[in-house]
């Protein structure tokens, strides 16, 4: 995904109609779920006062040719490539999910497939194109002070 991606205005409207009645951005204010107030660069599970299910905390994501893909075995996954050794040497595995655009994309693709056993009750968004929106606003907004 290239950071020049997405539309801010359509962002706007999506996060108002598909994450504002669980997500604050730019405000204390407590909701359902965690604020999103300096989301983009942060390890998932991470925030202080609010409370992850282990599956944000302890997501463990697959690195194969700097593309992320989501694994629940980590051990059986790594496994499995080590039957093919040209793919070894492209791969690592994370501690956690850094939220980049990258990773939020695939998580707003399909939450619950990227990260089994999350709180977020959300279905995901299927289209690429309202996900770069989604994401641009989130990258814009969640980087302003909090008023």
């Amino acid at each position: 995904m290239d950071d020049s991606e997405g539309d801010y205005e359509k962002g706007k409207r999506l996060y108002k109609l598909r994450c504002l009645h669980c997500h604050t951005i730019n405000t204390t204010a407590e909701k359902q779920g965690p604020t999103l107030n300096g989301i983009m660069g942060r390890t998932s599970g991470t925030l202080p006062g609010y409370t992850y299910s282990d599956a944000n905390k302890n997501k463990s994501i697959f690195i194969l040719a700097a593309r992320s893909v989501s694994v629940d075995d980590s051990a059986r996954t790594v496994a499995k490539y080590r039957s093919r050794p040209w793919l070894i040497k492209f791969c690592y595995l994370n501690d956690n999910v850094v939220w980049t655009r990258e990773t939020m994309d695939e998580y707003l693709k399909n939450p619950k497939k990227f990260m089994p056993g999350t709180k977020m009750i959300y279905n995901g968004l299927k289209k690429a194109e309202d996900r770069a929106d989604l994401i641009k606003y989130i990258e814009v907004e969640s980087a302003k002070p909090i008023q």
